[in-house]
Parts: C-alpha cells; structure tokens; sequence
C-alpha cells in the first residue's frame, strides 16, 4: 500500500456538548492522517453531515451510527471514502461491523462500547465472537468497561467471573492485544527541499523588521560578492527564523489546545480567577490568529486556488484541494521494465537517470549547407535598388 492505516477509537464521552473536544479531534484527525476514526460513548441521538463537519477537517469523509439512548452510550464511526472502500455495514446496539477494502486487504473494523452490567457485557461477547469467526483481519477497538488482569484496575486483588469471560473472549476470537507504543515509520529522504516562500510568515509582527536587519547585516558583511551568494545567505537566515521562531503551525496548534483544553475543562465545572481568565483569553486570541489566518493562508497557498481570492474564505475546501494535489504528486513505487522500485534512493536514481537520457545530446549528425540554395543581394551601379539573383 502506497499509504499507512491510520486509525484511532476514543471514548469521547459526549464530545458534541464542548467545542474544545470537536476542536481536538480535527487536530487528531489532521496530525495523524486517519483513515478512519471511530467515537464512542457520543451521547447524541442523530448526526447529520453539519455535526461530522465539526469534527473531520476536510470534505472527503463518510459516516455511519448506533444512536444513544438517552444521554447514554452512542458509536460513531467517520471514515475517508478516497482511501477506505466499505463493503458491509451491520450496526448493533453497542458495536458496529465495517468491512472495507485496503489495496488487496479485507479488513473487519468493529468498535464497541460494552455494558456496565456484566450480563450485558457476555451477551456482547457471544455477539461479536460470530463476526470473528472470519478469514478477514480484523480489529476490534473500543471500550470494554472490563480488564484482563487484576494489576489493570486499583485495588483489585482478584479476578472476577466478569474477568474470566472476558478473557476466554479473548481466547476463543484468537486475538491479540496490541500494545501502545510510539510510531516506528522511518520518513523517506527525498533530498534537501526547495526554497519555499510562505505568505502567513508576514502575519508575524516581527518577519518584516527580520528580514530588513538581515538583508542589512548580508550586505555589509559581504559587500564583494555578487546577488546570488546574497540571496542564498537570506535564504538560509529565513529558513532558520521559520524552523525556531515561526515554527510548525499544525504542532503550535495542537500545542495551544492542548493548554487551552485544561482552564476551560475546569470552567465547566468552577469560576476562574481573573488570572487563569485573563490567560485563557490570550491564548484564545492566539488560537484565533493562528486558525483564521496563518492557518488559512498557508492552506491557501498550498492550494492554489487563486480564483478564491475575491470569493468567500473557505478553509475545509483550500485542505481538501491541497490534500488531493499532495497525493496525485506522491508515488509510493515506480514500474520500469517489468521491475518495480519503492526505496526513495531508487526511486531518485531511475528519476535522474530518465531525464539524463531524455536530454543526453545523441551522436553528432554530420551535415553541410553546401548543396543549399543561397540568395545574394546584387547593387546596380548608381542606384540603391537590392536584386536578389539565384547564384
């Protein structure tokens, strides 16, 4: 596959009711590239294409839902239709069953939200064991409301009837936990990265007096030597200034929710002081500056939509335009020759050596203007008048 399975299940206990949730789910979504996203324990009714707008960033996305009951339980499973591909859909009370395809693979996705009552919970097991009973890969994430071992839950000494069911589940569907780890993907190398202008660097206050001290300090510094060297040393100072001052905007935006999550989860439940308000409201400003406007134009930019410019401002469409040029430019492997090549070294070397033969000049053509016809301008005596003649 020319693309990584990304996923991520969450119990998001009612995220609909606290804009700061919705906010951090379409900063998960984007930082992780999901593929798929599945949400339990939602609290709400119904959803519609205005409510999962809240929450997936761009416009390539599908959907499917189990209800709550009440203000209880509810699943919600979002997915990208460009990379996922579902065959069967089959919704329960407290689980859902998505078989998609992924390049020549079948896989099973089935995310849960057990019972609190383990009566309830052996039911569900009988449930999901018969969807398991499978050829396909599948992956059965969620929340269990159960353990597997006693060191798993506080002052728990023993293992409970509850317990064992649940591990004999386990047993019985031969499937095997998956430990949380951090992600192990090398990046390819591609080579050093062109030079790239960024029109939000001018929403910074300090960019415009930046690059005027440092074109200043390159041309005293180097007063001898010609534009180009100059431009290049400009260049490198940018770069830097983008790296340790501009920085990433999707990680200072998942940063700043991050900060901004904590006093606004303690708001919901206690005053704050007007310290802790007045610093919430910084930070909501930056949140502001960095959505409405860096954010925007850099996705702009990235776009290329220069007709939007007089239109109507549209995030979701500028990521969406730029998200399919990123993938029609990417290319996982190349086919030459009956042989396929995936490492980023080979693909490089087939690619130079392809442009090196197209523009490689060929033998030498021999060739002689002798047997041409050449015109030659004839002057009469006297006059000014040219009579081309045929020698």
């Amino acid at each position: 596959m020319s693309h990584i399975f990304n996923f991520v299940s969450w119990n998001c206990r009612g995220a609909f009711s606290y804009a700061r949730k919705a906010r951090f789910i379409r900063s998960l979504v984007s930082s992780h590239n999901l593929a798929i996203l599945g949400l339990v324990e939602t609290k709400k009714e119904l959803f519609d294409d205005f409510s999962i707008r809240l929450l997936w960033p761009n416009l390539d996305f599908n959907y499917c839902f189990v209800p709550s009951i009440g203000a209880s339980g509810g699943l919600l499973c979002i997915w990208n239709p460009i990379l996922i591909f579902p065959t069967r859909i089959f919704k329960a009370n407290r689980w859902i069953n998505l078989d998609f395809t992924w390049g020549d693979l079948i896989i099973r996705y089935i995310p849960v939200y057990a019972s609190n009552c383990p009566r309830e919970r052996a039911s569900l097991w009988c449930e999901i064991l018969v969807e398991l009973a499978t050829y396909l890969i599948c992956i059965v994430v969620g929340d269990f409301n159960d353990i597997l071992d006693p060191s798993e839950r506080l002052n728990c000494t023993s293992f409970s009837p509850s317990m064992l069911t649940f591990s004999a589940f386990i047993s019985n569907s031969n499937l095997v936990e998956s430990t949380l780890h951090g992600s192990s993907d090398l990046a390819k190398d591609w080579g050093p990265k062109p030079f790239k202008y960024i029109n939000a660097w001018w929403s910074n206050k300090d960019f415009s007096s930046f690059v005027d001290v440092t074109w200043s300090s390159i041309t005293q510094r180097m007063p001898n030597s010609n534009l180009v060297i100059k431009l290049r040393e400009l260049r490198s100072a940018i770069r830097s200034w983008n790296r340790d001052v501009f920085g990433d905007l999707n990680v200072k935006l998942s940063s700043l929710l991050t900060d901004i999550m904590d006093p606004e989860a303690h708001s919901d439940f206690n005053s704050l002081n007007s310290e802790d308000d007045s610093k919430l409201a910084v930070m909501k400003a930056e949140l502001a500056l960095l959505e409405n406007s860096q954010l925007e134009s850099l996705w702009h930019q990235i776009s290329r939509l220069n007709w939007n410019l007089h239109g109507d401002r549209n995030t979701k469409l500028f990521h969406a335009v730029a998200s399919i040029h990123s993938k029609s430019n990417f290319f996982a492997e190349i086919h030459i020759d009956g042989n396929y090549y995936s490492s980023s070294a080979d693909i490089k070397q087939r690619v130079h050596s392809f442009y090196k033969d197209l523009f490689h000049q060929g033998s030498n053509i021999s060739f002689s203007h002798d047997e041409l016809p050449i015109k030659i301008p004839f002057r009469h005596a006297g006059c000014g008048y040219h009579d081309p003649i045929s020698s």
